[in-house]
């Protein structure tokens, strides 16, 4: 009897063991998983968070290549110091004159010490004129210079202008001069796109300091839009004006843009035009009685024992009394 129900003990335990091996409800392997995502989810949140500690953007120590709008007046005799080169280094420019008899008239010398530099103070000197003006400004922002502007007027009215400028390698000014005059205030609102405002003379229908902007560029003084302005007056009866005595072609122009319109005229002989703007090498534009503006073609005479200018192909002397100045 105790064998039989041994049996039947054995037999039971067997189909209990049989029943744990197929159950689905086992999980297996539980130990591993639960530390696996873990550490899967921290790299990527320690990779997002890295961008957030660099610095946007990494500080750098060069000088800047320019000084937009720079612009100064400088003194006489009182040292003006500036960075002409943007080599950190302060660089001072001194003015001075000194009279050489009692009619007015000067020798004066512009001087240029660098600093940090073993180089020799550099001497830009004008004998003799009725006094000059000097201006640092910034014509090419960038160029990593600044411009010293000398200006002044001799004999006749006669101006000079000259631009003296820090050479590429640095071991020299370069000097370029224009024939032009340069007036202004330590107070004017300097545009380096505009340019500086001054003024040269010119004989195209008669002889007339005109009205312009100028810049410095690579190879010198040029000007800023080679647009060129008559004098005007106050007084519109002293307005300068020309009597025709020949008829003059002329193409009508917009008010405001100077482009042609399309439309062409012929002023008579008899009529009075004024001179109004030109760019002084191939056109110039002149006002009517009736308030329009005309464009004609213009050439100056530069053939031997000629002067002056060609309006439409003839010599501006044809057309009337052109006021030269002696």
């Amino acid at each position: 009897m105790k064998r039989i129900i041994s049996c039947i003990l054995v037999l039971v335990l067997s189909l209990a063991l049989c029943a744990c091996k197929t159950s689905p409800s086992a999980p297996a392997n539980t130990d591993e998983p639960a530390t696996e995502p873990a550490e899967q989810t921290a790299e990527p949140t320690a990779e997002a968070e890295a961008p957030t500690e660099e610095p946007s953007e990494a500080p750098t120590d060069e000088p800047a290549n320019g000084a937009d709008d720079f612009y100064a007046l400088l003194e006489k005799d009182v040292p003006f110091t500036c960075d002409l080169d943007f080599d950190g280094a302060d660089d001072e420019i001194l003015v001075t004159e000194q009279a050489t008899d009692e009619y007015g008239d000067f020798a004066s010398t512009v001087k240029i010490t660098r600093g940090g530099s073993k180089a020799e103070p550099y001497e830009f000197k004008v004998d003799y004129s009725y006094g000059v003006n000097v201006w640092v400004m910034d014509c090419d922002p960038e160029d990593s210079r600044l411009n010293i502007i000398v200006s002044y007027e001799q004999d006749s009215s006669d101006w000079t202008t000259a631009a003296l400028r820090l050479n590429a390698d640095g071991s020299d000014y370069d000097v370029f001069e224009y024939y032009c005059g340069v007036a202004l205030p330590a107070d004017y609102d300097y545009d380096h796109e505009q340019g500086f405002p001054g003024f040269e003379s010119t004989d195209l229908f008669g002889t007339y300091f005109m009205d312009g902007y100028y810049t410095v560029g690579p190879d010198g003084i040029v000007s800023a839009d080679n647009v060129f302005m008559y004098p005007v007056y106050e007084d519109p009866d002293i307005q300068p004006e020309l009597m025709l005595e020949r008829d003059l072609d002329v193409e009508i122009v917009d008010s405001e843009t100077y482009e042609p319109t399309g439309e062409s005229y012929t002023v008579p002989s008899g009529a009075a035009i004024r001179p109004f703007m030109s760019d002084l090498a191939t056109y110039a534009v002149v006002r009517l009685e009736d308030g329009r503006l005309g464009r004609v073609s213009v050439s100056p005479a530069n053939g031997e024992d000629q002067y002056g200018w060609f309006i439409n192909g003839i010599h501006q002397d044809e057309y009337g009394q052109i006021p030269y100045a002696d």
